[in-house]
């Protein structure tokens, strides 16, 4: 195979291929093709153990997911990856049953309200950042590579989780910083900043904006002097008062 298209044809022509999805910017008609494709092929039946394949047509890398109608059938919500099933380009469904099964999944995405946050979840968010940046405020890390590494790992999560604390979908970085200069131009421009800042402690002091924002709903960074605990939460705070008493640390 020496081009998408040609890619597009040999899987038609299969027997075991119900249908086609394509999603991302690329499509298989484009004569040049900057970037990866995606793509998800629809099977009449596929192994469990097997969700995607990834390998290159000519110089062009393809990240191909596997899916049976069955699987889109059985989903109450589009979660995560699964997402892309709600506005992908359909581009092959000779029966017309992949059209009939997206759309059906649509209509129950819609009617499904998106998962809320646990208390554990909420507390992972807001502990892990501050985490960092108290290991980055001991001045250990300081203009380090593990220093930078540390910083940057937190700023690059924060652009997912700014999407699922507000239960929003998170359809990959270009859509989430487009979604940001547009709905959110201050977020976007701390992000701008962030990456244009050469002093580690412009950095730093970047991240720190862009976390209080992406945390504000579920209320901003761990505080200083507050309980947090991952698992039950009122288990959790007994066995604190147990251990420490009930004037350590605020809840």
């Amino acid at each position: 195979m020496n081009t998408i298209a040609e890619l597009i044809q040999k899987l038609i022509s299969s027997p075991d291929v119900v249908g086609l999805i394509e999603y991302g910017s690329a499509r298989h008609q484009d004569e040049i093709l900057r970037g990866d494709y995606d793509l998800v092929a629809v099977l009449q039946e596929r192994s469990p153990d097997v969700d995607s394949l990834h390998f290159h047509v000519r110089a062009t890398p393809v990240d191909m997911s596997i899916r049976t109608l069955d699987d889109i059938r059985t989903m109450a919500r589009a979660e995560g990856f699964e997402s892309v099933l709600l506005d992908g380009r359909i581009i092959h469904d000779p029966s017309g049953k992949l059209a009939r099964e997206i759309a059906a999944l649509r209509q129950r995405h819609r009617a499904s309200p998106a998962p809320s946050l646990s208390p554990s979840r909420i507390g992972g968010l807001r502990h892990g950042p501050k985490h960092t940046f108290e290991k980055l405020r001991a001045g250990r890390y300081a203009s380090t590579t593990l220093g930078s590494y540390m910083v940057h790992q937190c700023v690059y999560w924060a652009l997912p989780q700014y999407f699922e604390i507000r239960g929003l979908r998170y359809r990959g970085e270009k859509h989430a910083l487009a979604y940001l200069r547009q709905n959110a131009p201050d977020l976007h421009e701390a992000f701008e900043q962030f990456y244009a800042a050469a002093d580690f402690e412009r950095q730093v002091h970047f991240a720190r904006v862009i976390e209080e924002t992406v945390l504000a709903p579920i209320g901003g960074l761990w505080q200083d002097g507050e309980l947090i605990v991952f698992g039950h939460q009122a288990k959790g705070r007994a066995v604190f008062r147990a251990l420490l008493g009930d004037d350590y640390a605020s809840e």
